[in-house]
């Protein structure tokens, strides 16, 4: 029996709703999708604005597909207690505990659970991707970086949590000394030197420096005036962590010093992360995702160029690294591969 489910990718920058229709959780196919800004309602620290826009967006999208759910599932990033209360969410803005699911159950007047966004993804990786044969690993890191740094421990295909909190690999302090992150309480975590945001950040940081200065290497004229120059100009006039990797992988192809520079500091960051994962985990295999991984050329290669320069050999040697395959399209899958096991 077919079922219609409707799974919310909740972001900072953009929602993406699917509509998909299953049947007895086997077979999955995305009927519709539609995308929008959440920018101006992620303002109440209660998530209040953010979940009646929600809503609103949801019966639109129902009313004019034709179609009702039997359930919503909201794939959000976060600290969630259950499938029901989001503690908190500093990319969300969202920084009193919250019934999330519940609230939003009441206003729409369908079922709604809510998972937290790497897990969906490396539930539909071990669901769907090819990495493996006959069985998964012993040990699995799944690592994605891209609006924020999430990260996964699987031993013999389950998460480890260790006391409740293993594998927040984003808050891992790569250097003690440097930018504080108001929403993590921390100086230097991995995060703040590379996730999308605090690359376009700095991106501006490194660009106003220059301003003003006169060019002493031939042909830096030109680049002064390319595309990717004047996508730092706007974004200097404005919100500076905007630079979508669009404009940032322009920089890196037309091989801007700016863009070099701080692209290479945050593969090296990241590089440093994957070093500790495979001294102290020593998996069998690293999964790399998100659209930092995937959408900017050079990135990933660096990273791993740096993990391997720092790591011991023994354990470098025993742990292989995959980059996925796969998009947002996972997400969605993970997320209705969770919601069948909690039925």
């Amino acid at each position: 029996m077919d079922h219609i489910i409707s799974v919310v990718l909740l972001e900072k920058l953009v929602v993406d709703t699917h509509t998909c229709s299953t049947s007895d959780g086997k077979e999955i196919e995305i009927l519709f999708k539609e995308s929008w800004d959440p920018s101006k309602y992620l303002v109440d620290p209660d998530g209040t604005r953010l979940i009646e826009e929600i809503s609103r967006r949801l019966k639109e999208h129902w009313k004019k597909k034709q179609v009702k759910p039997k359930h919503v599932i909201i794939s959000m990033p976060g600290t969630l207690q259950d499938d029901k209360k989001l503690i908190s969410s500093s990319r969300l803005g969202i920084r009193k505990p919250v019934d999330f699911a519940n609230i939003l159950s009441d206003k729409l007047d369908v079922n709604c659970s809510i998972h937290h966004d790497t897990e969906c993804l490396i539930a539909g990786e071990m669901k769907y991707g090819d990495y493996f044969q006959d069985q998964p690993p012993h040990s699995l890191v799944y690592i994605f970086v891209d609006e924020g740094i999430g990260a996964k421990i699987l031993i013999d295909g389950k998460q480890y949590l260790g006391a409740g909190t293993a594998g927040l690999l984003g808050r891992l302090i790569v250097q003690p000394e440097g930018a504080y992150y108001k929403q993590l309480r921390s100086n230097g975590s991995l995060e703040v030197y590379s996730s999308r945001p605090w690359v376009s950040t700095r991106l501006v940081e490194v660009y106003h420096s220059e301003m003003d200065k006169k060019e002493i290497e031939p042909g830096a004229a030109e680049i002064k005036f390319s595309k990717f120059r004047q996508a730092l100009k706007t974004a200097s006039e404005g919100d500076w962590s905007q630079i979508k990797y669009d404009r940032i992988s322009i920089g890196i192809q037309e091989n801007d010093p700016i863009a070099l520079k701080v692209i290479d500091n945050a593969a090296k960051y990241l590089g440093y992360s994957i070093n500790s994962v495979v001294t102290l985990i020593s998996p069998n295999l690293i999964i790399l995702a998100g659209a930092m991984i995937t959408d900017l050329p050079l990135f990933t290669e660096k990273a791993i160029s740096y993990a391997r320069q720092f790591c011991w050999a023994t354990a470098w040697n025993n742990t292989e690294i995959k980059i996925s395959d796969y998009g947002r399209d996972m997400q969605v899958f993970g997320s209705i591969e969770l919601y069948n096991n909690l039925k």
